[in-house]
């Protein structure tokens, strides 16, 4: 190991420092070697405080204000060559979201122009959000894990009770458009249905422009409604000509449900199949990144891309160098069911106004314990 010569001290300027002693009753003179000469051999001997390795700086900065240097020659960002903790096996856990993932929709969310400032509300009658307050725009497939179902338990009025909370990691896409997702947004499973129940009443409005139906209806396994004290099986029609046989119609580019004029007054009650589709309602770990040096994870990360594709080359090329690269890996998004926020019913007055909910049915099934709803993120 390299040592400071004090021989360069013997005939350098000195200056007395008195020191005290605790073993004598007599103060102590010591000869040091000045501030200035200390410069002078630290300067000579400069290479011990040379060694970028640890990015420790080159110049003696004992009487800088800051207690290291800032020069850029002295910033040396290159990690320690003794780091033995491994790098993360990136390759593993995008061929796991891709094993144990299923494709799936994601939307954008969008609120949508139709608020009113002055009701606080959107439009009952907007022909885009039919009332909800959202959008959904822009729909692309992504393989998606969902995971953690924990439910989100809570002591409600049955014992213990959950909000339809799951968790989801998106698969990585070479262009990273999976970071897009926000909150709000809508992810729809694509092959995986569940049964849903809706009731809504008929009144001259949505007899005349339709019902919307707030789910995405795969199939009406029934469909009923109340005539003369009888319960009512009502069965579908190609178009809006109603018989006595065929009682209502389904656009399913509006997924407005249309009815037979002779329902008006009446209340439609119905059991349907419809895709599993959850909501964005928080993003936890938005965060995640890994460093990235094996080739094999690279090409993993930026999906195999095609290196004849243009803005592939463009955007992705210097990321295949030699040398370590940041990624960013897929965010855990905070997920609930779909029916979580929509009523059982939609009951309306004569003027399309809400009538307020005072039922006192017993629901068995669990709700919000908020009662939160689509529309409420305007903080209504």
């Amino acid at each position: 190991m390299k040592t400071f010569d004090f021989s360069d001290y013997e005939n350098s300027e000195t200056e007395t420092e008195t020191s005290y002693n605790p073993f004598t009753t007599t103060s102590t003179t010591t000869q040091q070697p000045t501030i200035e000469r200390e410069k002078d051999v630290v300067s000579k001997d400069s290479e011990l405080y040379d060694n970028q390795e640890v990015g420790i700086p080159k110049n003696n900065t004992a009487d800088d204000k800051h207690p290291v240097s800032t020069a850029e020659e002295d910033i040396d960002s290159k990690p320690h060559g003794n780091n033995t903790i491994p790098y993360q096996q990136v390759i593993s856990l995008i061929h796991l979201i891709e094993r144990t993932g299923i494709p799936t929709i994601w939307e954008r969310a969008f609120p949508c122009p139709c608020f009113d400032p002055d009701t606080q509300q959107p439009r009952a009658d907007c022909p885009l959000c039919y009332g909800k307050g959202l959008l959904y725009k822009s729909p692309k497939v992504l393989q998606v894990a969902f995971q953690g179902n924990s439910k989100n338990p809570y002591n409600g009025q049955f014992g213990n009770e959950d909000i339809g909370t799951t968790k989801a990691s998106p698969a990585l896409t070479e262009n990273g458009i999976e970071n897009g997702i926000s909150f709000r947004d809508r992810l729809t499973i694509m092959g995986l249905t569940i049964a849903q129940t809706f009731m809504y009443n008929v009144n001259k409005f949505r007899e005349d422009n339709g019902m919307f139906i707030p789910y995405l209806i795969n199939k009406f396994n029934d469909v009923y409604s109340l005539v003369d004290k009888d319960l009512v099986n009502l069965s579908e029609h190609e178009n809006k000509e109603f018989t006595e046989d065929n009682q209502f119609y389904f656009d399913s580019k509006t997924n407005r449900m249309y009815v037979s004029p002779n329902l008006n007054g009446h209340n439609i009650t119905m059991s349907i199949t419809s895709p599993l589709r959850y909501y964005v309602v928080d993003i936890d770990k938005e965060t995640r990144y890994a460093q990235v040096k094996k080739q094999q994870d690279k090409e993993a990360v930026l999906n195999y891309g095609d290196e004849k594709l243009t803005n592939y080359v463009t955007k992705y090329k210097s990321s295949m160098d030699n040398g370590t690269i940041y990624i960013r890996l897929p965010k855990l998004l905070i997920l609930r069911r779909e029916d979580m926020y929509i009523p059982k019913a939609d009951i309306v007055d004569d003027n399309n106004k809400v009538v307020e909910d005072k039922t006192t049915v017993v629901d068995p099934k669990a709700t919000i314990p908020d009662e939160s709803s689509l529309s409420s993120y305007f903080g209504n």
